[in-house]
């Protein structure tokens, strides 16, 4: 597993991550769901603060990622730190918030960062990420270096199970899948087709547009635009998938109570 590179998300363009239909309904969803009793949120990896800023409607929001570009559009206070290293005292929030983050930690970060969400939260925990996501779907590989990795810096699948296991001490009180259907990915399917098909013809152009096939290498800091050439075996592929895999939520959400609390 690559470490993930902190030069990618510094030239990422916040300024295009606009609030959208979606975005809202899920911060619609978010709103409804915090317990009653929560006054305080620190919302880790919060990026542009897309959500903090709305969420901050309603609750007093402290708002944290190690992107300093990110947290130039973040209106509420704010601080600058990555995630497995918080300068926070031990249950300083109510509840910790976590969106569409831990699935891009590499496995050492992703440790301590479970621990410090564990450490910093004095009741709850909410955390949205990509559900059950064959994270090989995407897979690219730069035409630099030949590094082989996720697109979008996704490392790791997550599911509701995967989460009872991280968080023993806690106990799920809300959870939700949420967003487009989404085709799941055969991973004996993904192997193949990443054996057999020339990598410019892994992402077709359907799955993902022309304005969202940028990408940077995280081993070689090569900046590209993911190519697409039609390739008959790749389609095959595709298609035995469309056929047996299963279309579900894009999102999960899940909200954790500390037992005992």
């Amino acid at each position: 597993m690559k470490p993930d590179n902190r030069e990618y998300y510094e030239k990422f363009d916040w300024e295009r991550a606009k609030l959208d239909e979606r975005l809202t309904e899920k911060i619609n969803i978010l709103v409804k769901s915090f317990p009653s009793d929560v006054i305080d949120v620190c919302d880790i990896g919060c990026g542009d603060g897309a959500i903090t800023n709305k969420l901050n409607e309603h609750f007093d929001v402290v708002a944290s990622d190690r992107s300093i570009n990110a947290l130039k559009f973040v209106e509420t206070k704010k601080f600058c730190s990555s995630a497995d290293n918080l300068p926070l005292k031990e249950n300083s929030f109510d509840l910790i918030f976590s969106s569409e983050m831990i699935e891009h930690l590499p496995d050492d970060i992703f440790t301590n960062t479970i621990k410090e969400f564990k450490r910093v939260s004095s009741r709850y925990i909410y955390l949205t990420f990509p559900n059950d996501e064959n994270v090989e779907k995407n897979f690219v590989k730069c035409p630099n270096c030949d590094f082989v990795f996720n697109k979008i810096y996704h490392l790791r699948n997550l599911n509701l199970k995967k989460i009872e296991k991280l968080f023993p001490e806690y106990e799920i009180i809300f959870q939700t899948p949420h967003g487009k259907l989404t085709k799941k990915y055969n991973k004996f399917f993904a192997k193949i087709k990443h054996t057999l098909v020339p990598s410019e013809s892994w992402i077709p152009m359907r799955w993902t547009p022309d304005k969202r096939r940028s990408t940077m290498c995280p081993e070689c800091n090569h900046s590209f635009e993911i190519p697409y050439k039609f390739n008959l075996l790749g389609f095959l592929i595709d298609s035995l998938n469309v056929i047996i895999s299963p279309r579900i939520p894009y999102q999960q959400f899940v909200l954790l109570k500390k037992r005992n609390a």
